[in-house]
């Protein structure tokens, strides 16, 4: 028997375009982000998020937390849909803050074929894998650098991390 959860995820993801269900996304809905730009391979993403009173710090800038809450599951949430199989989380995210946000500001997330084929042999010898990378990018209006990151995701195979929960 279905339950009511149930019943609404099957809605929404029968209903519901991959771009707005991210905009939906628990996380970032109440940042009233806007996905400009999803590839079905979630290789290349971008979302805008708005300057709003929420996120304005008291000089009128955009507050980093907002920013790195915003970057923070983006690299997890596209590894979880290029590598199903495995259990994804990030595990350090570091901020390089080159200049204020004034404006709205573009996440430019991109997943380099590097990265993903070291992913993909990382999994394949040691079943698992920590990849370090340059995966983001702000950019305001006028199209400047506004910060970049780096990130890590730990892939970890799910059936390995259930037997090892359930030893424990």
């Amino acid at each position: 028997m279905l339950t009511g959860y149930w019943i609404r995820f099957a809605w929404i993801r029968k209903h519901l375009s991959a771009k707005q269900r991210l905009q939906g996304y628990a996380f970032f809905a109440p940042m009233k982000i806007r996905v400009d730009r999803l590839d079905d391979d979630w290789r290349k993403l971008h979302i805008t998020l708005p300057l709003n009173r929420r996120n304005r710090n008291p000089g009128g800038f955009m507050f980093g937390g907002a920013m790195a809450a915003l970057a923070d599951p983006v690299a997890a949430l596209a590894c979880a849909h290029l590598f199903p199989d495995y259990a994804v989380w990030t595990r350090d995210l570091r901020l390089d803050f080159r200049a204020e946000g004034r404006t709205d500001l573009q996440l430019r997330f991109t997943m380099p074929l590097a990265i993903e084929q070291q992913i993909r042999q990382d999994l394949h010898t040691k079943m698992r894998s920590t990849p370090e990378g340059h995966l983001y990018s702000f950019m305001d209006k006028h199209i400047e650098f506004k910060m970049s990151h780096l990130s890590v995701a730990n892939l970890r195979n799910s059936l390995l991390l259930r037997a090892i929960c359930a030893l424990i």
